[in-house]
């Protein structure tokens, strides 16, 4: 995990985006640490104002959410902003990870308009890069993936009462957000010839007078009707289904899982929005059964159940051997079905796998912190179903969820404690 490391000088060791070795400044707030070049002179109450914003606009965007960023640049725990000379964009984010850089450029315009009370959108833009959990439903179309964090932006200054810079320095801050939000959505639906295929799909932007060209502002747009049609509970319960849905493999499944999610959150077909039909508006139940799989560390002594190719990549990551499969689950929501949450716990190096809101409790009581939705299990018993069961051992600091006859004896055998019925799945 690159982390910014204290030097004598106050300054601190910065590896970048780009694998450069610098030397910064930082300034730490509750959520982010802005690590500043040291020639930069400025007053501390704008950097704790700018510092102030960041935060808040953090704790909209995990508010929301409800799940946090992996930590991945950090600087005393916190997200780190750093002032680089040359990054992937005028600013760069990481997706789905901590890790914020401003070029030399953004920072001066960062700083410069806070002073006078105003913000400028880049750097939460990238927050919403950070907060981006949703490339396995809607990444097969690139624009949706850009487009979350250009509609976000807004949405989080909004709750925080930001007022936005001009942009870029040279454009109203309103009148842009109209352009891209609104104007471009007209637009598009006004031409019969331009349907998500030939525009996001091909990563193509409707006609427009700033000559926007790739089609993410689109995206953006698209993601905003939602909101504006049916207000925020709606589009939360929007994003809280799109956590768990299943997986995209093309592009024409990601635009399947936007108007399959949309129509299970507000009822409402957005099939007319994409100019398509031909879109499965509903998931069939009938194939989103996914193996739910064990895997176990020997030096955490933890074992880890996952449903999810995150959740693969992360038990591979971190040294995890595959056991076997305990049974299987649904990838989305069904009648009858609840959540199956991770939690995982730096201290103990534990992951926790649970159905209940028991379960649930006694994760956030003892520190452990939300990762994602696995899947979802039957709260009640089920024509062939078989129960999940729920062990923990003491000496280990381990929670181990099992369906299988082999695992249940294992935990015995090991001076587990049978701890309860999370739900029930399907065997393996």
């Amino acid at each position: 995990m690159p982390s910014a490391g204290s030097t004598q000088s106050g300054l601190v060791e910065y590896k970048s985006f780009q694998k450069q070795s610098l030397q910064l400044r930082p300034f730490v707030g509750r959520h982010v640490a802005l690590l500043l070049d040291p020639p930069r002179s400025v007053e501390s109450a704008i950097v704790d104002r700018v510092l102030s914003a960041i935060d808040r606009a953090w704790d909209w965007y995990y508010g929301f959410f409800g799940r946090m960023p992996q930590p991945l640049y950090v600087h005393a725990g916190k997200t780190t902003i750093a002032d680089v000379a040359k990054t992937c964009g005028a600013a760069c984010g990481m997706l789905g990870a901590t890790g914020i850089e401003l070029t030399s450029w953004s920072m001066d315009f960062l700083l410069k308009a806070a002073a006078q009370g105003r913000y400028d959108q880049a750097v939460f833009y990238e927050l919403g890069r950070n907060f981006f959990f949703f490339e396995g439903t809607l990444g097969r179309i690139g624009a949706f993936v850009t487009g979350f964090a250009h509609v976000h932006r807004f949405h989080a200054m909004d709750a925080c009462s930001l007022i936005g810079a001009a942009w870029d320095g040279k454009h109203d801050f309103q009148d842009y957000r109209d352009a891209m939000l609104v104007k471009l959505l007209d637009t598009y639906q006004a031409d019969n010839a331009l349907t998500w295929t030939s525009t996001l799909a091909a990563n193509k932007c409707p006609p427009n007078k700033y000559g926007w060209s790739t089609a993410d502002f689109l995206a953006a747009a698209f993601f905003e009707k939602i909101f504006r049609d049916h207000g925020e509970a709606k589009y939360r319960k929007f994003w809280q289904l799109m956590m768990a849905a299943p997986r995209a493999h093309t592009a024409r499944d990601s635009a399947a899982r936007f108007v399959q999610i949309a129509h299970a959150a507000t009822g409402a077909d957005y099939r007319g929005l994409l100019k398509d039909s031909s879109l499965p508006l509903e998931i069939d139940p009938a194939t989103d059964i996914v193996p739910l799989r064990l895997y176990w560390s020997g030096k955490r002594r933890d074992n880890f159940t996952t449903a999810t190719a995150d959740g693969e990549k992360d038990a591979k990551a971190a040294g995890y051997s595959y056991v076997g499969v305990e049974g299987h689950i649904h990838s989305a929501q069904v009648p009858g079905t609840v959540p199956l949450r991770l939690y995982h716990s730096e201290r103990r190096g534990d992951y926790f796998t649970t159905a209940t809101a028991k379960g649930e409790t006694d994760a956030k009581a003892a520190g452990y912190r939300f990762v994602r939705v696995e899947g979802y299990v039957y709260a009640d018993h089920e024509p062939g179903t078989i129960p999940l069961q729920l062990y923990w051992s003491d000496q280990r600091g381990d929670n181990f969820v099992t369906a299988t006859a082999t695992g249940q004896a294992n935990a015995k055998a090991a001076g587990y404690k049978y701890v309860g019925i999370e739900g029930y799945i399907y065997p393996p």
